[in-house]
């Protein structure tokens, strides 16, 4: 006759029941989180591609009277000299009534403003705003990484670089009053750009 029910298996079984409640509990807390995160994610990318959208509209402002704003590839030489290319020249227009003289302090302090609005929320390893992009799995840091290899010819920017050996920083810029010069403002994109073979690698 085998042995007959035992006085503590009850309380094994709640001990058990307890357990996979907990780890249940566990994986749908860990599930909603994620889904949070990605949610949070996807809305600051839409935020940015709204931002960025906009600011391609032109605003009809003539650019003899107007200032308007440029992300750059400062010169890691002197930042002061002509920038290595553009990364993005927005075509809105701000109105400049201190023009022919021009105000830059003015200019550079408003776009500035602009570009925080990205290097505070977006990072080179986020997901391309480009939807068509982002779902083959690329990267804004991709992105760049693309415009380097063909606007500058250059598919190894650190790295194995000769031309860009320490990378290259994102700048923002101003002009005003229709004249040619770019000026430099103060304010870099906390990562500096690292590519290999047209592709985006964090800097060492």
């Amino acid at each position: 006759v085998g042995p007959g029910p035992s006085r503590h298996q009850p309380r094994n079984i709640f001990i058990l029941t307890s357990h996979i409640l907990t780890t249940s509990s566990r994986m749908l807390l860990l599930l909603v989180l994620s889904c949070v995160v990605m949610a949070a994610a996807q809305e600051k990318l839409d935020k940015a591609k709204e931002l960025l959208d906009d600011l391609a509209k032109s605003t009809g402002v003539d650019l003899k009277t107007s200032f308007r704003c440029g992300m750059f590839f400062p010169d890691p030489k002197d930042e002061k000299n002509v920038p290595i290319s553009a990364l993005l020249i927005f075509n809105a227009t701000w109105p400049a009534e201190e023009c022919p003289t021009g105000d830059t302090e003015r200019y550079n302090t408003f776009c500035d403003s602009l570009f925080s609005k990205f290097t505070t929320t977006l990072s080179l390893k986020d997901p391309s705003l480009n939807k068509i992009r982002r779902g083959k799995g690329l990267t804004i840091g991709d992105d760049i990484c693309g415009i380097l290899k063909t606007q500058v010819k250059a598919p190894f920017v650190g790295p194995k670089s000769k031309k860009f050996p320490n990378g290259l920083e994102i700048g923002m810029f101003s002009n005003a009053c229709g004249k040619s010069k770019w000026d430099v403002t103060s304010l870099r994109h906390g990562e500096k750009v690292c590519c290999r073979v047209g592709k985006y690698i964090p800097c060492q």
